[in-house]
């Protein structure tokens, strides 16, 4: 119900650490109010490249745990580029599928032009993968959704970022600065109820999306300089800060809280704790103060998960490093236990439980899985690549998508990969062992985003993009140009 596209900056060095400093020392206050500025140059997760690696490696599984069949997969594109960012799953069984896209897209209905140079679409299939109904999100400017989920009353909620200007029904936002936040609701038919923007004169990006029991929105993202939510305007600490955003599902804002001190830090992720309570993934630097606890990050950057409630109120925090490394959390997900599961990436070196890892410079994986008051259960690493999403099936098990690198993976033996970069998709039973993984790839540059399971079926839906001709199980699709869309269905049984 969150997504998996993220900003992250260009001198992040999980790719490549060379030539960057660390900021200056840092104190981060998590639930303050809002301050901050960022002059980084930004990539989003849904166009970054890994780093330049022998392509030649052969793809290859060797595992103890099942390969994923997709029982069926469609791919969507034109000769520019596509992707899909997001996917949700409804009471029905339907999916609702965003992405970008430039130029035309058709996705089973009406051919979608892209009003924008790069404009959203979102759409919504059933079970069997018909098209139901689909709609391009543009007016100028660049449109990026990010995040999708499906609220109780069947209500679909949608956050992403945007510059210059963005249609919802009759509605158009309007961005501050280069980049604003935005929020959109539709009903089951597609048909637009509201949209707002939070923003400023700066750069202002969405990440994760959380619905609560009773319908509230909670979005995670980062900001710098000043932004407004609906009177209230705020102002980071410095350098880019991480934000959490309640909104109400009439789309009227609640309150939002930053994660920053002077230098840069940045949400990815939130998730429901239970109905009273969030959790909230992403990174820092230096220090950062979580209710009453100082966090310090053991490296140049470290991930760290906060617990907080519904007010806003952090009650607890952790962090995820290692000397001289970089670590950052990119996805948080809660079973029906209140167990955390916390899955992200890391360079050079990470702590877990206090078991120390090596690694390089390219991205790690790492997965670690935690009590509801935050104490650790087990940790593990799985080789090179980056974890988009992660979700809860049925049985409590993890469920993640994201990339693996050519150096390949590994979750109790290895992945290997088909080329450039591959789609990845591994379930862990609560014990942290895998109980079903593979990797897919075309040759190319592929990526797996955005993961959702059926409540009721456990079956798994993933999204992402591919670059040249793939195979999910028995399903050939076929690359048009560019990055393409794909979106499979797979089924444990």
């Amino acid at each position: 119900m969150r997504t998996r596209i993220l900003e992250i900056t260009a001198c992040l060095g999980l790719l490549l650490i060379t030539g960057c400093s660390a900021d200056s020392a840092a104190t981060t206050d998590l639930g303050g109010d809002l301050h901050a500025h960022s002059s980084d140059a930004s990539v989003t997760r849904d166009t970054l490249s890994p780093p330049p690696q022998d392509s030649s490696t052969e793809g290859m599984q060797d595992s103890e745990a099942p390969t994923p069949a997709a029982t069926w997969a469609l791919g969507f594109g034109d000769a520019a580029d596509e992707s899909g960012a997001s996917v949700a799953v409804d009471a029905q069984g339907n999916i609702v599928l965003v992405g970008h896209f430039m130029g035309q897209l058709n996705l089973g209905g009406p051919p979608l032009d892209a009003q924008s140079a790069i404009a959203g679409f979102i759409a919504s299939f059933d079970a069997a993968g018909k098209h139901r109904w689909s709609k391009a999100l543009g007016k100028s400017g660049k449109i990026y959704p990010r995040s999708v989920g499906v609220d109780n009353v069947g209500h679909i909620v949608i956050a992403g970022d945007f510059s210059e200007s963005l249609d919802i029904g009759s509605t158009t936002l309007q961005s501050a600065g280069r980049s604003d936040l935005f929020v959109a609701s539709f009903d089951a038919t597609g048909a637009a109820r509201w949209g707002m923007r939070v923003g400023g004169a700066s750069w202002d990006t969405s990440a994760g999306l959380a619905l609560s029991p009773t319908g509230d929105i909670f979005i995670g993202g980062d900001f710098s300089g000043e932004i407004t939510l609906g009177a209230e305007t705020l102002t980071s600490a410095g350098g880019t800060d991480g934000l959490l955003v309640r909104i109400s599902n009439a789309g009227v804002p609640a309150w939002a809280h930053r994660y920053g001190g002077s230098s840069d830090d940045r949400v990815y992720d939130v998730a429901m704790a239970g109905k009273d309570a969030l959790v909230v993934g992403g990174y820092f630097r230096e220090s950062m103060l979580v209710g009453a606890t100082t966090l310090t990050a053991k490296g140049n950057r470290d991930g760290f998960i906060a617990a907080v409630d519904t007010a806003g109120v952090a009650t607890w925090g952790k962090s995820f490093g290692g000397k001289d490394g970089y670590a950052e959390v990119s996805g948080v997900a809660v079973d029906a236990a209140g167990r955390i599961a916390v899955i992200g990436a890391y360079s050079t070196a990470i702590e877990l439980l206090g078991q120390s890892y090596s690694g390089g410079d390219s991205f790690e994986i790492f997965v670690t899985s935690l009590d509801a008051d935050g104490a650790g259960r087990w940790g593990s690493v799985h080789g090179q690549g980056y974890p988009v999403d992660v979700a809860i099936d049925p049985a409590q098990q993890i469920v993640i998508s994201g990339q693996l690198l050519p150096g390949g993976g590994d979750f109790g033996a290895r992945l290997g990969t088909f080329g450039m970069a591959d789609v990845f998709l591994a379930v862990l039973d609560a014990t942290g062992s895998a109980t079903w993984t593979g990797s897919f790839g075309s040759g190319q540059d592929d990526r797996g985003a955005g993961v959702a399971v059926d409540p009721q079926s456990g079956v798994i839906w993933q999204t992402g993009s591919f670059s040249a001709d793939l195979t999910l199980g028995t399903t050939a699709l076929t690359h048009v140009g560019g990055s393409d869309v794909f979106v499979a269905r797979y089924s444990l049984e």
